[in-house]
């Protein structure tokens, strides 16, 4: 049987530290309005993709017996971003619930929601789904939208159906920041919702906030795009020597073949830790792992359990040398023996690094969904004033840097070894990103206390 509200708070009574239980009321005030196609664009931790998957997740669990999908553009970076999201949410409320992971859906009573790609638009039937969701919208084509909207339209009995889009306004040509133009003219089909960090502000880390808004002084497109949640231009992108491949297609990897790994560290930012095999001296990129709010005792138990090699060079960021030393020691960690890595710090100079990547074409898994999201947007730095400055912008990097640490620590043509050494360091402690304490947050008010389910 579906939850009722009265079970809803039972279990939030039963769970103090209830993760997703705080709804943002700018956001559901807009989810009960009337127009069929609504629009939520704007900066980065405004938190409208969560919001919007708290919405469909209390949708699943309202009994009226309807089904709804949630979509991205590829399946895995479905797998790895908004589904997990959806998971969370379903666990941390407590929610009793099946999944098809065949079909691909997760049911509460007769209500079904979907979560699926739209590589291809025939996926979607005409009058299946009550409620649809496309996140991260600019991944989509406009032909996708258009084959959508027939799609939908083509049913009586889809008549009512409600599309959901969000997404950055990255760039200013993009179909979706063009359609913001027709929507607002059109007010009584589509609702547009700008939204920045100010919206959000209540959840987010003083480092988070400090970040965004230091982007007016590393470039200013970015801090339009990210801070202010306006569309942007972009411009001067680093790398443009690459292709998305299907893994599938890729030679087979031998033993003569070198395999190296690139590792970025973070807390509130993601660790990114990149997998690069080389043949013939040309890069295959696939990304691992990519997580943010983990600690580096979570990251080297998931390298143990997941097939990282213990002899291949791990390239990381060599001014982290207490996490570096951490992943490299057999431990034992809840009775379980794990063995260490061959982590080595990589080579730091930027711009030299940024170069040797140039310098080859890259191959990138499209199984990789944030190496793909960040290197399309991996620019130089702008000032206001328009002058380029020969080095990156350090937002949404984790993933390149990762990258450029393997590459750029690995003489893939010459063979010549590379001297690195790594400090001796007996006691490990958390870097400056994990000692932030995680109750750090501004307040502000506007938020409901309880989820509502509808």
């Amino acid at each position: 049987m579906p939850y009722q509200v009265q079970e809803v708070e039972e279990i939030q009574a039963s769970k103090p530290q209830f993760k997703y239980g705080i709804c943002n009321s700018r956001f559901f005030d807009n989810f009960a309005k009337p127009q069929a196609t609504k629009i939520f664009y704007g900066g980065a931790g405004s938190g409208k993709s969560l919001s919007i998957a708290q919405h469909f997740i209390m949708k699943l669990c309202s009994g009226d017996g309807q089904r709804r999908a949630v979509l991205r553009k590829t399946f895995p970076s479905m797998m790895v971003s908004t589904y997990l999201v959806l998971k969370d949410i379903l666990e941390d409320w407590g929610i009793g619930y099946k999944e098809n992971k065949t079909k691909h859906f997760f049911q509460v009573g007769k209500n079904r929601l979907y979560y699926l790609s739209l590589d291809n638009p025939e996926k979607i039937k005409g009058g299946e789904f009550k409620e649809i969701w496309l996140e991260e919208s600019t991944e989509f084509t406009s032909n996708d939208y258009m084959q959508l909207q027939i799609r939908l339209s083509r049913d009586r009995n889809n008549e009512n159906v409600v599309l959901y889009m969000s997404f950055n306004p990255i760039d200013v040509t993009n179909w979706c920041v063009k359609l913001l133009g027709q929507a607002r003219n059109e007010d009584k089909d589509f609702l547009v919702m700008h939204s920045t960090y100010h919206d959000n502000v209540r959840f987010l880390s003083r480092s988070f906030i400090r970040k965004l808004e230091k982007l007016i002084n590393e470039d200013y497109n970015f801090y339009r795009v990210y801070c202010l949640g306006e569309p942007g231009v972009l411009k001067n992108i680093i790398f443009t020597n690459y292709v998305e491949e299907n893994p599938k297609n890729w030679p087979e990897f031998g033993e003569s073949d070198l395999l190296v790994y690139g590792l970025d560290f973070g807390f509130n930012h993601p660790t990114a830790l990149i997998q690069i095999n080389f043949v013939d001296a040309v890069p295959y990129v696939q990304e691992l792992y990519y997580k943010s709010k983990k600690t580096t005792e979570y990251l080297y138990i998931w390298m143990n359990e997941n097939g990282v090699s213990h002899t291949a060079e791990i390239f990381a960021d060599a001014a982290r040398p207490d996490q570096i030393d951490y992943l490299c020691e057999d431990r034992e960690i809840n009775g379980v023996s794990y063995r260490g890595f061959n982590v080595l710090p990589g080579k730091k100079d930027v711009a030299a690094g940024i170069d040797s990547v140039k310098s080859r074409k890259l191959h990138i898994s499209s199984t990789s969904p944030n190496v793909l999201k960040e290197i399309k947007s991996y620019k130089f730095k702008e000032t206001k004033d328009g002058q380029i400055l020969d080095e990156p912008v350090k937002f949404n990097d984790d993933a390149m840097d990762a990258i450029r640490y393997a590459i750029f620590s690995t003489d893939t043509v010459t063979g010549e070894a590379i001297t690195l050494s790594r400090p001796d360091i007996k006691d490990y402690h958390t870097g400056p990103e994990e000692e932030e304490v995680e109750n750090e947050i501004y307040q502000l008010n506007g938020c409901d206390t309880i989820p509502r389910f509808l």
